[in-house]
């Protein structure tokens, strides 16, 4: 398993990168007039990491709707937090300054953007919506000063059995889960055996992030897992099938550049052996950080125990 510099971000951005998600989340957070207005089929996630104009910014996700009828388009700016942030609206300031300056260059009309902070942390956290209420000014200057208001989601601020009614399984769960990342995790064993009996490919994104974002011991994270009835080896497949993909496809590439030098099959060639090994070394990881045994992993990828254990020490 890759490490994460910050795993809470990175769940947020993979939760609600799937624009299915993110149409059940708007009406939790917005007024029923803008939901209706937005045509729901336009609603797109713009990709910030590959554009250049806004990773600078550390953007955490952006998403593009058009208003019904209307030629308009607005930008959903989404601010994940996981603590209270002092600089949180300078931040969102900054955030769609840069947008409109891109606006300018395009020559293009400014581009309305509704911020909306998603908190989960543990700490309480109370935040003025509207910018000019953080000016500690007399009322007959307010009318000069810059002003925009942001929508505030805390998970904290609704019960585990609010958001089980959430109409959408993947969205429901990931906000439980966020919402309770900062405890116990034996809180969070019913939710993680419901879902594992109706989507077991959505257990494992969600248990994924318990697992690199929480330090528990190889032996508690087995003990949960035999609780919820996992079957390990399904899950060791599951990883196999994706450190497998992973792998040839970096055995190829690296493959493919060899081949200009060396020829194309030759490269080929060796890329599918990097491949192949890269492929053992990642199912050996994961293996191990989820306690699976090393003589059954010896199974799973063909190698002696020896072999996994100097694997285990280049780690």
């Amino acid at each position: 398993m890759k490490q994460i510099k910050n795993p809470h971000d990175y769940f947020f951005k993979s939760l609600f990168k799937d624009t299915n998600t993110l149409k059940d989340f708007l009406p939790l957070v917005l007024e029923k007039e803008i939901v209706s207005n937005i045509e729901q089929n336009s609603l797109k996630i713009i990709d910030n990491e590959k554009n250049k104009k806004y990773k600078k910014f550390y953007l955490d996700l952006i998403a593009e709707a058009k208003i019904k009828n209307k030629k308009t388009h607005i930008y959903f700016l989404f601010e994940h937090k996981s603590y209270p942030d002092k600089m949180l609206m300078i931040q969102i300031l900054n955030y769609c300054l840069s947008i409109w300056e891109e606006n300018i260059k395009n020559k293009s009309p400014l581009t309305p953007i509704i911020p909306i902070v998603f908190y989960h942390g543990k700490e309480n956290f109370e935040i003025k919506e509207n910018f000019i209420d953080n000016f500690d000014v007399e009322d007959f200057l307010k009318k000069y000063l810059l002003n925009f208001k942001i929508k505030f989601f805390n998970t904290n601020n609704y019960s585990d059995e609010e958001l089980e009614k959430i109409n959408n399984l993947k969205l429901a769960s990931g906000l439980i889960v966020m919402k309770h990342i900062f405890d116990n995790i034996d809180y969070l064993i019913p939710t993680f055996k419901k879902i594992y009996k109706i989507d077991k490919d959505l257990f494992i994104f969600l248990f994924d992030y318990i697992i690199i974002t929480k330090n528990e011991p190889e032996e508690k994270i087995t003990k949960i897992l035999n609780e919820i009835g996992v079957k390990q080896m399904t899950i060791a497949e599951r990883w196999m099938k994706e450190a497998q993909e992973k792998g040839l496809q970096q055995g190829l590439q690296q493959g493919l550049q060899q081949g200009l030098q060396q020829g194309l099959e030759q490269g080929l060639e060796q890329g599918r052996k990097e491949g192949e090994i890269n492929t053992k070394k990642e199912i050996i990881k994961n293996g191990i950080k989820q306690g699976i045994d090393i003589n059954t992993l010896s199974k799973l990828t063909n190698l002696s125990v020896e072999e996994i254990k100097n694997i285990l020490k280049e780690q």
